[in-house]
C-alpha cells in the first residue's frame, strides 16, 4: 500500500515550521534579505511535488478497484440479461419487434430496389449527357487555342500579345487536363452504372419469391413467444430497473473519478508557479522589499488555488464516495431478485419458434449475401458521382478564366493602337467562343450536380441490412429459454456477492487514500503565512508583477484556477479591444489598375 497523504500532511507541515524567524516572519527586521522566504517556498514546493507525483500512482490503485468493480457489474449485468431475455416479456417484446421488423424490411425491399433502378437510370442518363458536355467543350478548347495563333499572326509578333497568348494557352492546358480528369471518371462510370443496374435483378426475383409468405410467418411466431413470455413481466421489470440504477450510479463514479487528475494538474501550476518564482528572483534580483512584496501578491494567489483545489477535491471525492456506497445497495436487490427463479413452463413453444428462427435466418443470409454484392457495386458508383462532385470548384475557375479571357483580350487591343485593332477582328471571335464556353461549362456544372444529388439518393436507398444480428439476438432468447440456466443463476448470485464484498473494500480503502485535503490546505497556511506581513506593493514590485502574473496565468487549465487568480490579483487583468479588420490589415485598398496582370 503507498503512503497516505496524511505524511505528506505532516511532510509539509515538517517543512513549514523552518519559517519561523525567517526573513518573512511578522517579527523579522523589514529590511532584511528574502533569501530565507525563498528557501521555505521551496520546501513546500517540494512537498506538493511528492503530492502531485503520488496522485498518479494512487489514483491508478483507486481506479483499478473500480474498473474490477465495474467490470464485476457488467459481467453480472451479462448473466441477469442472459437469464432475464428467456423468461421477461421485456426481452419478449425485443424478440418480438426484432421479427415484426424482419418482415417489414423484406416487405419494403422490392420498393427499394426500383427507387434505386430509377436513380441508376437516371445516373446513366446524365453521365451520357456530360459526356457529350466534355466532348463540345475540348472542341472549344481547340478552337481558342487556334484563335490564340491568330492573336500572335495578326499582331505581328507584338511582345504584349505574345505573353498574352502563352498564358492563354497554359490556362487551356490545364483546363483540357481537368476535363480530361472528369472523362476518366465518367469512362469508369458507365461500367459500374451497368453491372450495378444488373445486380438488383437477382435480389428482386429471390425476395419477390420469399415476401408474400414472409410477414405471416413472423407473425405467428411473434404470437408464440409472447404467450410464452408474458407471466415473466415481474422479474423483468425488477432486474432492468436495478440495472439501471446501477448504470446511473456508475456514470457517476466514473465523472467523480477525474477529480484525482484535475486536482494533481491544479497543485502542479502551484508548483510551476514558486518555480517562476525562484527563476525570476535569481534572474531580475530585486530589492529585498520588492521580492518580499512580489512574493507576498503570489503567495496570496497560491494559497488560494490550494484551498480552491482542496474544496472541489474534497466535495468530488465524498461524491465519489457516495456514489460507490450507494450501489451496494442496488446489488443487494439484485441478488434477491436472481434468487426468484421463474424458471421455464412452454419448452415445447419455444422450441417450435426456435426451429422457425433457424429457417429464417437461413433465408435472410440469402438475401443479405446478395444485397451485399449489389451494395458494393452502388457504393463504388456513389464514390465516382462523389468524385465528380469534387471538379466543380475546378469548373468554377474555369468559367472565371475564360470570363477574364474575353474581357482581358478586348482590353489589350485597346491599349495597342494600329496592332490592337489589327488583333480586334479575332478577339471579337473570342468573346464569342469564351461565351460558348461558358454556356457549355454552366450545363456541365448543373449536370454534374444533378449526378451528386443522384449520389445520396443511390446511398439512402440501400435497402436496410436484412439481418444486422437482430434476429440472432432473438434466437438466442429461444435458446436459452428452451432449458433453465442453473450455472447463470448460480455465477449471478455469486459475482452479486463479490461485488458487494468489493465495494465495501473499495469505499473504506478510497476513503483513507483520499484524505488530500488536509495536505493542500496544509500548505495553503503555509504559503498564507509566507504572505503575511509583507509590505503593499510599490511601484516597481507592480511592474515585476505585471509580468510576472500573465506568465502564471498561461499555467492555468481550468476556470476555476483563471477566477482565483482574478480574485486574489493585485493588478486588473489587461483589456484587449476588438479591433477592426482594417486594423489588422486584412483588407488593402483596392487597386484598379489596368497595368497590373490580364488574371
Amino acid at each position: 500500500m503507498s503512503m497516505h497523504f496524511s505524511d505528506l500532511s505532516a511532510e509539509l507541515a515538517e517543512a513549514l515550521d523552518t519559517q519561523n524567524g525567517g526573513p518573512l516572519a511578522t517579527d523579522g527586521a523589514a529590511g532584511s534579505p528574502p533569501a530565507g522566504a525563498g528557501q521555505d517556498s521551496r520546501s513546500i514546493a517540494a512537498g506538493l511535488s511528492s503530492l502531485a507525483a503520488g496522485m498518479d500512482r494512487r489514483f491508478v490503485e483507486a481506479g483499478t478497484m473500480l474498473m474490477t468493480a465495474i467490470e464485476t457489474i457488467d459481467r453480472l449485468m451479462a448473466v441477469l440479461k442472459d437469464i432475464s431475455s428467456a423468461l421477461d416479456d421485456t426481452s419478449a417484446r425485443d424478440a418480438i419487434a426484432t421479427l415484426t421488423d424482419m418482415a417489414e424490411r423484406l416487405g419494403s425491399l422490392p420498393d427499394t430496389l426500383q427507387a434505386r433502378e430509377l436513380t441508376l437510370d437516371a445516373a446513366r442518363s446524365h453521365s451520357e449527357t456530360l459526356e457529350k458536355h466534355l466532348v463540345e467543350m475540348r472542341r472549344l478548347l481547340d478552337v481558342l487555342r487556334i484563335y490564340g495563333l491568330n492573336i500572335k499572326i495578326a499582331a505581328g509578333g507584338g511582345e504584349g500579345f505574345i505573353k498574352f497568348v502563352d498564358d492563354l494557352n497554359l490556362r487551356l492546358d490545364g483546363g483540357l487536363v481537368e476535363l480530361d480528369g472528369i472523362g476518366a471518371m465518367l469512362d469508369r462510370l458507365a461500367p459500374d452504372l451497368k453491372e450495378a443496374g444488373s445486380a438488383i435483378d437477382p435480389l428482386r426475383r429471390e425476395c419477390e419469391r420469399v415476401v408474400p409468405a414472409v410477414p405471416q410467418q413472423l407473425a405467428a411466431d411473434a404470437a408464440s413467444l409472447q404467450q410464452h413470455m408474458q407471466s415473466m413481466s415481474e422479474l423483468a421489470r425488477d432486474i432492468f430497473s436495478i440495472a439501471g440504477d446501477i448504470q446511473r450510479e456508475v456514470a457517476t463514479v466514473l465523472g467523480a473519478l477525474q477529480v484525482g487528475d484535475s486536482t494533481r494538474q491544479r497543485v502542479e501550476h502551484v508548483v510551476e508557479t514558486l518555480e517562476i518564482l525562484d527563476g525570476w528572483s535569481a534572474d531580475a534580483a530585486p530589492a529585498p522589499e520588492v521580492e518580499q512584496a512580489v512574493r507576498s501578491s503570489i503567495y496570496a494567489i497560491l494559497a488560494g488555488q490550494l484551498v480552491g483545489a482542496a474544496e472541489d477535491f474534497s466535495a468530488g471525492a465524498n461524491t465519489l464516495l457516495r456514489s460507490l456506497q450507494d450501489i451496494g445497495p442496488h446489488t443487494t436487490r439484485l441478488l434477491s431478485v436472481i434468487e426468484t427463479d421463474g424458471g421455464s413452463n412452454g419448452p415445447q413453444i419455444l422450441q417450435e419458434v426456435e426451429r422457425s428462427i433457424i429457417q429464417m435466418d437461413d433465408l435472410t443470409d440469402r438475401l443479405q449475401t446478395t444485397e451485399e454484392q449489389s451494395g458494393r457495386l452502388v457504393e463504388m458508383v456513389a464514390s465516382t458521382l462523389a468524385g465528380l462532385d469534387a471538379k466543380l470548384q475546378v469548373l468554377h475557375w474555369l468559367r472565371v478564366d475564360l470570363r477574364n479571357i474575353a474581357m482581358n483580350t478586348s482590353l489589350l487591343c485597346r491599349r495597342s493602337g494600329d496592332t490592337g485593332r489589327a488583333v480586334l477582328v479575332v478577339a471579337k471571335e473570342i468573346d464569342v467562343l469564351c461565351n460558348q464556353l461558358g454556356e457549355e461549362l454552366d450545363e456541365t456544372i448543373h449536370t454534374i450536380r444533378r449526378l451528386s444529388s443522384e449520389s445520396s439518393s443511390i446511398q439512402e436507398e440501400r435497402p436496410r441490412d436484412l439481418d444486422d444480428g437482430g434476429l440472432g439476438g432473438a434466437l438466442e432468447i429461444v435458446q436459452k429459454g428452451c432449458s433453465t440456466n442453473d450455472a447463470g443463476l448460480e455465477q449471478g448470485r455469486a459475482d452479486a456477492s463479490h461485488l458487494i464484498e468489493l465495494l465495501n473494500r473499495t469505499g473504506t480503502d478510497l476513503a483513507d487514500e483520499l484524505a488530500l485535503e488536509e495536505a493542500m490546505l496544509s500548505a495553503g497556511d503555509g504559503l498564507s503565512a509566507l504572505a503575511r506581513g509583507a509590505p503593499e506593493p510599490c511601484e516597481a514590485a507592480l511592474d515585476h508583477l505585471a509580468v510576472l502574473l500573465p506568465q502564471i496565468a498561461k499555467l492555468y487549465s481550468m476556470a476555476q484556477e483563471r477566477d482565483i487568480h482574478r480574485a486574489f490579483s493585485p493588478i486588473p487583468e489587461p483589456v484587449v479591444d476588438d479591433l477592426d479588420a482594417d486594423d489588422l490589415g486584412l483588407f488593402g485598398d483596392d487597386d484598379d489598375d489596368e497595368d497590373d496582370g490580364l488574371f
